[in-house]
């Protein structure tokens, strides 16, 4: 390549502006349930979870009145495995955050409405509820009093 040739793109200006953007697409999705009832996922996004996963289950009937079925994972002939509990997902799990993004509203389970915050990396947040309704407040968005 002669002195005068160069590949699209690798001027330093358009370096700077790919790292940019990648800084960009760098954000923290944090699942929560934006209304009174509670977190919880359908069935569908409990399947589509660990489908991504790459984790083995078996679906079950549930005797639960608002559950369909129950998801036991881990299950061999050595081990009958234990039932899948979707309270242990961290919320910033990005797995979570993309099976809400696929699945919308229903991703929701019973009583719940998942909503998803994207917030920058290093951001300091609590998660807050009350009667199962939540939201994320930020350190930038706290009412501190003063001494």
């Amino acid at each position: 390549m002669s002195s005068k040739q160069r590949v699209a793109g690798s001027s330093p200006a358009e370096i700077a502006i790919r790292a940019t953007n990648k800084e960009v697409d760098k954000v923290t999705k944090i699942v929560y349930n934006g209304c009174y009832g509670g977190f919880s996922l359908s069935d569908a996004a409990i399947r589509r979870y660990l489908e991504i996963k790459g984790v083995p289950f078996t679906e079950e009937e549930s005797e639960v009145s608002f559950r369909n079925v129950r998801f036991r994972i881990g299950t061999s002939v050595m081990n009958e495995g234990e039932f899948f509990n979707y309270w242990d997902i961290e919320r910033t799990d990005p797995v979570l955050a993309q099976v809400v993004e696929e699945l919308g509203k229903a991703a929701s389970g019973y009583c719940a409405d998942l909503c998803i915050r994207e917030l920058a990396p290093g951001t300091r947040y609590i998660l807050r509820e009350y009667d199962g309704s939540e939201w994320i407040e930020t350190e930038d968005e706290m009412e501190w009093s003063v001494a």
